[in-house]
């Protein structure tokens, strides 16, 4: 029974000097510090947090002020609240709590008689955590004394007002906030800030609690620390926090408070042994230029949040109106990815990877891809990140590995000659506890020889949650299966970090590295290293994107004889990989140039920019219908009479179920042309893209006609004037 468990262990623990879960009175004052003091004891609720695994429970100081006896008798179990609960409402009181056995939340009134004997009347709010069993393993509540026990009010507007876990104001919170101070100071501008802390979502349920609270109270220390009022700060989720900037005198002051938090924030959270990293992001918004409620100007800081890299100055964004394009079509795609799931449009195309001294396929890469009904197949990277940031990546890496796991039972039943599929799981996915034994169950189902499955994890989930992925990887590993590091030379410290990994079974190059070791001597020497420093920590390695027979010839000279790209395979349906598993090696395409960019297809001359002539696009109409979206800047790398190429931040689909208006001026002749993106090409930084105009003929005739003016004013530019 819940009351047993809940209001009585402590007592038991604290009377048994045996108990494993005994505390000594150091870990006591620890734990009760850690969790509540600082921004926790500053608020007038009594937070607390009970977890069943550790049989612990901690509270705020609050618990004093309310029933006058000691917050250590509560925490180590002399006290229960349940003693204090009047007799009369303690029926009621306890058929409540049984509701949280279920995942319920719970919220209600009851009387309380305090050390004075005075009767109190408080409000109460519990959120119980359940695991992946559905057993209940914690629960985060607090409780409120009723001013005025005659109106109430209504329940539900005094607790949605907070984060239980923090004492914090929350979302709702925020845009009260907000509209008081339209009303105080209408007319002054103000910013509002959102801050997140990559990583931090789902921290409790790999780390507890317990640590938790600890790493919260760090982070929210360094905020502190920076003179940020505590009623000026809130938390929206789990791992976003807003801060709110009354009285700013200029778009500049909130940007440069911005770039002092990140300093602050990003340096490593110690821990016990340990030190965490959770990088920073961070969106702006500001009133009045972004809108004129708080939930309009909250939204597109989420805007600009959303928008925010992973690196240098890009890793803050202020709200533009051109993000809404982008917007608009994450949203539209959120929305037919769940459908995507849910009728099963997700299929596996597999692309072989190949011993290059006899061409044998030694295996292969599984890599998703989305059959649309409209617009055909669609590459991983057009969606997963999507996925990632609505949580619908969970859903489909389970798939991935369920369904690679199926096929290798399906080929070893037919007998065919079955080789290792490595699989890509999201970091996310991957930290997360329950993944070690939904790997053991999906291969024990399938009856899969645990030795035909890799996956693939990248280098920056490698460096950013060391001893969380080492011990993951331990556990995996126990069954058979075998670990590469995917994207390596991306990240920041990656040699550094390798040698501490011994559990890394293969190493992969990049193909961004790959692709320039014909032409730059210096990316090949950084090759060259890759290859040797693998091998010196005895793993294997494997060059991703080999697509030129000069790339084949270096790699496989320098000791890197496995190799994957164009140049041997595209990624291939199953029943075609199945041939090729058949006949069990691959010729590569010698000669034959692996490029599927369609920019050099073209009827028309096209005008080159070197400087990349500055225009606008909109989007005028999705799946016919229309749309009316602010313009976003864009950068034009060349025009002709068939279309245009442009690079631009926004990530934006190809195809024709998207009509976009470009914008742009020639020898001071504007032009505003229809077309839509029929390839697209991830850049280290933002995206490249090539359009297909669509216009009439007079149009085109006219466009040209203002290209060749374009065109011969180049050529007088670049002509000597001496001869």
């Amino acid at each position: 029974m819940l009351k047993e468990i809940f209001m009585r262990s402590k007592k038991r623990n604290n009377t048994n000097a045996n108990s494993g879960h005994h505390l000594r009175q150091e870990e006591k004052n620890t734990l009760r510090h850690s969790h509540f003091s600082g921004f926790f004891a500053k608020t007038n609720v009594v937070i607390w947090s009970y977890d069943f695994l550790t049989d612990r429970l901690t509270c705020s100081s609050g618990i004093e002020r309310l029933t006058g006896y000691r917050q250590s008798d509560f925490e180590t179990g002399k006290r229960v609240l349940t003693d204090l609960v009047l007799e009369e409402d303690r029926p009621g009181y306890e058929e409540k709590r049984y509701q949280l056995n279920k995942g319920e939340n719970i919220h209600h009134q009851y009387r309380i008689v305090d050390a004075s004997g005075a009767i109190k009347l408080v409000e109460e709010f519990i959120s119980p955590k359940m695991d992946e069993n559905q057993r209940l393993v914690r629960l985060d509540g607090f409780v409120v004394e009723v001013a005025d026990s005659s109106d109430h009010g209504n329940p539900a507007d005094l607790f949605p007002f907070h984060d239980p876990a923090t004492g914090l104001g929350n979302r709702r919170m925020l845009e009260t906030k907000i509209a008081s101070y339209f009303q105080e100071s209408p007319k002054k501008m103000f910013a509002i800030i959102l801050i997140q802390f990559d990583k931090l979502k789902g921290i409790s349920e790999y780390l507890g609690v317990k640590n938790e609270y600890k790493l919260l109270k760090i982070l929210l220390g360094r905020l502190e620390g920076m003179n940020i009022p505590t009623d000026h700060l809130y938390r929206m989720d789990s791992s976003v926090f807003g801060l709110f900037l009354p009285k700013i005198r200029n778009e500049e002051e909130p940007k440069k408070i911005a770039k002092k938090m990140i300093t602050n924030l990003e340096t490593p959270v110690p821990l016990d042994d340990y030190e965490f990293l959770f990088p920073v992001k961070i969106g702006i918004s500001f009133y009045p230029n972004d809108g004129s409620t708080g939930d309009e100007l909250i939204n597109r800081a989420e805007i600009a949040l959303n928008h925010a890299g992973n690196y240098g100055d890009d890793r803050i964004k202020t709200y533009i109106p051109a993000m809404n394009i982008e917007a608009r079509h994450v949203f539209q795609m959120e929305m037919e990815l769940r459908k995507a799931i849910r009728q099963n449009e997700l299929t596996l195309m597999f692309q072989p990877k190949v011993n290059a001294r006899n061409h044998a396929i030694i295996g292969a890469e599984a890599l998703i891809r989305w059959i649309h009904p409209d617009r055909g197949l669609i590459p991983a990277d057009q969606f997963i990140h999507i996925a990632e940031k609505s949580e619908l990546i969970d859903d489909i890496g389970d798939w991935v590995l369920g369904q690679t796991c199926k096929i290798l039972a399906d080929w070893t039943k037919r007998k065919l000659p079955a080789v290792p599929i490595s699989i890509n799981v999201s970091p996310k996915r991957f930290l997360k506890g329950d993944y070690p034994g939904l790997v053991r169950n999906v291969i024990r189902q399938m009856g899969i020889n645990p030795e035909l499955l890799e996956i693939e994890i990248t280098e920056t989930s490698l460096m950013e949650n060391k001893e969380i992925v080492t011990d993951t990887i331990r556990q995996i590993r126990q069954f058979g299966i075998k670990f590469a590091l995917d994207d390596f030379g991306t990240g920041f410290s990656s040699i550094n970090y390798l040698k501490e990994f011994r559990t890394i079974d293969t190493l992969k190059i990049d193909k961004s590295f790959i692709a320039r070791i014909d032409e730059d001597p210096q990316m090949s020497a950084i090759v060259k290293s890759f290859i040797l420093l693998a091998k010196g920590l005895g793993m294997n390695v494997i060059a991703e994107g080999v697509e030129t027979a000069g790339q084949l010839k270096f790699l496989t000279d320098n000791g890197c004889n496995i190799v994957q790209g164009f140049l041997y395979s595209k990624p291939l349906p199953r029943t075609d990989f199945e041939h090729l598993l058949r006949e069990g090696e691959i010729r590569p395409n010698i000669g034959i140039l692996a490029n599927i960019m369609e920019n050099d297809r073209r009827g028309y001359f096209r005008v080159n920019f070197p400087s990349r002539k500055e225009g606008w696009l909109t989007v005028k109409a999705v799946r016919g219908k229309s749309v009316n979206a602010g313009k976003a800047t864009i950068y034009i790398k060349n025009i002709g009479g068939g279309g245009l190429c442009f690079v631009s931040d926004l990530n934006l689909p190809a195809g024709d179920q998207m009509i976009l208006a470009f914008g742009f001026e020639l020898k001071s002749d504007p032009f505003v042309l229809d077309g839509h993106i029929i390839w697209k090409k991830k850049l280290k930084k933002g995206f490249e893209y090539g359009v297909e105009f669509l216009i009439d003929e007079n149009e085109r005739a006219h466009l040209i006609k203002e290209l060749n003016q374009v065109l011969v004013s180049q050529k007088n530019l670049l002509s000597d004037p001496f001869k």
